[in-house]
């Protein structure tokens, strides 16, 4: 191979894809068609390329030619198809025979086969061709050209190597490698034909839909200031199609004056910023209509920056800006609504705030929407809430209803807790799931049904009924307290008139101002007496009253009653109570006087007799005479002084009994035989109206107290009779006796026979008495007798006499049974055998103990405080008995007692005190005592003492 033979060859291929190029440029803005006649036409040109190229051909020797014909004509198959490639096949081959030579049958031989090679790999790449690789291309050239050098060997054999031998190389070299490039020429150029056909598809479909969706276009020359519209966009300025004259100031003349400063300065802003354009703006048509129109554009910028070109469109808005508008204004009216809205109305998205009304920021405590809109819900709804409000979006979420009424607590801004009820729906709200939610404040509603349940409950828990009727007076409704009260329940008098509850003892004159005041508007108020439904009788204190309606007219009557009874009943008794008291105050004066009385005169005699004592000119019988008034004096004395310490025990409750039997027959004959010298004296007539009845009557009782309640009857009865009769008698029953004093003296009134047993309270309340005594014997024994379990009444008339009666319970008891121990009145002992120790501090009543024990023939040892007669009992254990006085200097009598008892049981002990009174017995035998004397001290009483515990040694 020679060089000029490769140069030939690469001349040759340049040429070939010179004129290539040519074809594709001058083809470019044509697309190869399957028209017949485009095809054919394609053909020759196809033809006229390869007899160019042979033209240019590299002759080897005379006859032998090689060119690039077999490139041109195996991609003339591949791209353009049969008719071409068979045209072009024709016009070579009939070229090559006209040049002849030994190797023309070789050359038409290589034009078929390329060519026929080439329409096979067509029909295999046909529906891919802009898919085929540069590596596929050049094995198919390889594969083309290895049949034409084969085709070689149609020439003799020898002259078939030289050709091979000199041209196989270069051709196997640069032929494939002309094919690649060809190749990749033609799937360029298909892939542009593509590129257009899609590319005037697509300004075909938007030109329609431009025209369908009446949208202008334009195109502005900024270097030019040309600007160029389309049909549509002519008529939507109002021009007719051609009119516009492509100036700006044609366009502007068409803005609407109010908006040409706006569009001036978007278009400037714009093409400042190198943003894109879009601005919407009115525009007036000749027939002085306004329309609204969208512009959109964007700026072309050149290598520079600097704007060279603007295209954009133009659309009508005319009929969205007129719907834009009424939304405003709907919206506008919608939202002053909301904000006028009386409720709190909020939208969340996603638990987020996104609208809030006026109400509801007022409300909230909210000064401005800033405040809550982008915070979450939950941050004003109370914490305990969270879960029903999570669970009533979950369910509308699901179902897409509105949620019924929930009553919650909301939280202000400021922290305050607030009362409201809430119902919620599922909307859509700028394109998202959201709620609207509408809050009412019922906090004052809360608050009132507080105070509803409150008076409810106060109403049904009243101590007092309440009633309420219609206009008639028929029961509608009344509390518990008033089926309490009367009995009634609710179904028995519903419908009814409180008529159900009249006594009769309200007349009808006082119900008909009843009725006339409340239906006047005012107030009653007054008590009924009434009836129970059990036919109780009752008191009630009554307020009734009008009960207006919302226009102030009376549409039920209330009545509030109180069951008075028990009030009435205090009343009644603190009336009776102050009486009493009043009459109890003068009593208690009165009674002050005749007390000052019953000590003063006895006190006068006993220190004026002494006086008179003190003379020594007296005779015998005058000393004597003296000395018997001080004895009564002192004995009368001393009855005012144990009557005023009874009394005192009375009221104080301190009473006891001593309970032991005894003899009613002996006490009776005693207590005649007393009295009889008083009654004799006084010429009144004792009757013992007993002596049949009480053979071996015997009691168990107090004898002390027994016999005290028959002294004071019988006193009484001499005292107020002044002739006539007193009779002492008793009635036996089965198991009680009826003592009875009975006189013949002045009578008590009627209305003073129940107050004569009271303290401080006598039959005869004058100043002027005739009487002596302190008046309290009857109060003294009315409670000795309760206390003995008996009772004590009065019969009298006034003038004519008084019979005392007072019973005892008793068992029968027989007369053998009882042991009498009467003292000596002349009573005289060994003092060899007796040995007493008193123990008293007073000298004057330890010089008459001793006297009267001395004169007794007992021996006296005295003390003079606890504390030595604790020393003395200690070094001596052998006393008779010892008289234990209870007030000491140091040591009670009770304690030093108690002390001796600790190491002496055997000896007894006696207590003296003016503490003691009857009934303080078995307190003193609990403190170790064995006995008691209550001063002043009777010489009987010591005698009865000497008797007890000393004789039975003797």
């Amino acid at each position: 191979m020679t060089n000029a033979a490769l140069v030939s060859l690469l001349q040759n291929a340049a040429i070939l894809l010179a004129l290539v190029l040519l074809f594709d440029q001058i083809t470019s803005k044509r697309r190869i068609s399957r028209k017949i006649h485009i095809q054919i036409i394609t053909g020759f040109v196809l033809g006229t390329l390869g007899i160019g190229i042979m033209l240019a051909a590299f002759k080897l020797e005379q006859g032998i030619i090689f060119d690039t014909r077999s490139v041109l004509l195996s991609m003339s198959a591949v791209f353009f198809g049969l008719i071409p490639t068979v045209i072009a096949i024709i016009m070579t081959a009939l070229f090559r025979i006209v040049q002849g030579g030994a190797a023309a049958t070789v050359g038409v031989s290589v034009i078929i086969a390329t060519g026929s090679i080439g329409l096979i790999f067509r029909y295999f790449w046909k529906d891919k061709l802009m898919e085929i690789t540069p590596f596929k291309f050049y094995i198919f050239g390889i594969l083309n050209h290895i049949v034409m050098l084969a085709l070689m060997f149609i020439l003799p054999f020898k002259a078939a190597v030289n050709v091979v031998q000199n041209i196989g190389l270069p051709v196997m070299i640069i032929y494939p490698f002309a094919t690649v490039l060809i190749g990749m020429l033609m799937v360029n150029r298909l892939k542009k034909e593509k590129l257009a056909i899609s590319l005037k598809e697509s300004e075909e479909r938007l030109r329609l839909a431009l025209n369908a969706s009446q949208i202008g276009t334009y195109d502005w020359d900024m270097i030019h200031n040309k600007i160029t519209w389309s049909e549509w966009h002519e008529m939507l300025f109002g021009y007719n199609i051609g009119e516009f004259n492509g100036s700006l100031n044609f366009f502007i003349d068409r803005v609407h004056p109010d908006d040409v400063e706006k569009v001036n300065k978007k278009l400037k802003d714009s093409l400042e910023n190198k943003q894109f354009f879009q601005d919407e703006f009115r525009i007036i048509w000749p027939d002085q209509s306004i329309h609204w129109i969208l512009s959109v554009g964007e700026y072309d910028f050149n290598e520079y920056g600097k704007a060279v070109r603007m295209r954009g469109t133009v659309s009508e808005i005319t009929a969205r800006k007129t719907i834009e508008n009424s939304l405003i204004e709907s919206e506008n009216r919608f939202r002053t609504l909301l904000d006028k809205a009386p409720e709190g109305i909020f939208v969340q998205v996603e638990g987020v705030l996104v609208f809030v009304n006026s109400a509801l920021m007022n409300l909230l405590e909210a000064k401005s929407e800033k405040d809550l809109i982008g915070t979450s819900m939950m941050d004003v709804i109370a914490p305990q809430f969270h879960n029903s409000v999570f669970k009533r979006i979950e369910s509308q979420n699901k179902t897409g209803n509105a949620s019924p009424l929930m009553e919650q607590e909301y939280i202000t801004l400021k922290g305050k807790r607030i009362s409201v009820e809430t119902t919620a729906s599922p909307i859509k709200y700028e394109g998202k799931n959201a709620h609207v939610v509408f809050v009412r404040d019922i906090t004052q509603r809360k608050i009132d049904e507080e105070q509803i349940r409150k008076l409810s409950a106060a109403v049904d828990q009243s101590p007092v009924s309440i009633v309420i009727t219609d206009l008639n007076g028929s029961i509608e409704y009344f509390n518990p307290k008033f089926t309490e009260l009367t009995g009634y329940n609710l179904n028995e008098t519903k419908g009814k008139t409180p008529n159900v509850l009249k006594s009769g003892f309200t007349s009808d004159e006082e119900y008909k101002i009843l009725w006339d005041t409340i239906k006047s508007g005012n107030v009653w108020k007054g008590e009924f007496k009434n009836v129970k439904k059990d036919g109780t009788i009752y008191w009630e204190s009554a307020f009734i009253s009008p009960v207006r309606n919302f226009y102030g007219e009376i549409s039920h009557y209330i009545a509030v009653k109180e069951d008075i009874s028990e009030k009435k009943q205090i009343l009644h008794e603190l009336i009776d109570a102050k009486n009493k008291a009043e009459e109890a105050n003068v009593l208690k004066s009165h009674f002050l006087t005749n007390m000052s009385h019953e000590i003063r005169t006895p006190m006068n005699g006993i220190l004026g007799f002494l006086e008179l004592l003190k003379d020594v000119d007296l005779t015998s019988n005058e000393r004597e005479e003296y000395i018997d008034i001080i004895n009564k004096s002192g004995l009368r004395l001393l009855d005012t002084i144990n009557d005023i310490i009874e009394m005192s025990r009375i009221e104080s409750g301190n009473l006891n009994k001593d309970e032991q039997n005894v003899n009613v027959k002996e006490i009776l004959e005693d207590l005649y035989m007393f009295f009889k010298p008083q009654t004799d004296q006084k010429g009144v007539l004792l009757i013992p109206a007993f002596q049949n009845q009480i053979q071996k009557l015997q009691l168990i009782t107090d004898r002390i107290k027994f016999e005290s309640i028959l002294t004071n009857l019988i006193k009484n009865a001499i005292k107020f009779t002044d002739k006539g009769f007193i009779e002492l008698g008793v009635h036996t029953h089965s198991d009680s006796v009826v003592f009875y004093v009975k006189d013949t003296g002045r009578g008590i009134p009627k209305d003073r026979q129940d107050a004569i047993f009271e303290r401080f309270i006598q039959a005869d309340l004058k100043n002027t008495r005739g009487h002596e005594g302190s008046g309290l014997g009857l109060s003294i024994s009315k409670a000795y007798v309760q206390l003995l379990d008996g009772k004590i009444w009065v019969e009298s008339l006034e003038g004519q006499g008084t019979t005392f009666f007072f019973s005892l319970p008793y068992d029968f008891i027989e007369e053998d049974n009882i042991t009498h121990n009467n003292p000596s009145d002349s009573l005289q002992l060994d003092d060899s055998h007796i040995h007493v120790l008193v123990v008293e501090d007073e000298e004057d009543n330890f010089q008459y103990l001793n006297i009267v024990l001395t004169k007794m023939g007992i021996f006296v040892e005295r003390v003079i405080n606890g504390k030595d007669a604790i020393k003395r009992m200690k070094q001596k254990n052998n006393f008779s008995f010892v008289l234990m006085d209870i007030k000491l200097p140091d040591i009670s009598g009770i304690e030093a007692t108690q002390e001796i008892r600790k190491f002496n049981t055997q000896t007894p002990i006696i207590a003296q005190s003016a503490y003691l009174v009857s009934g303080y017995k078995d307190s003193y035998l609990n403190d170790g005592f064995n006995d008691y004397l209550m001063k002043p001290i009777k010489k009987e009483s010591i005698q009865s003492i000497v008797s007890k515990y000393v004789i039975p040694k003797t």
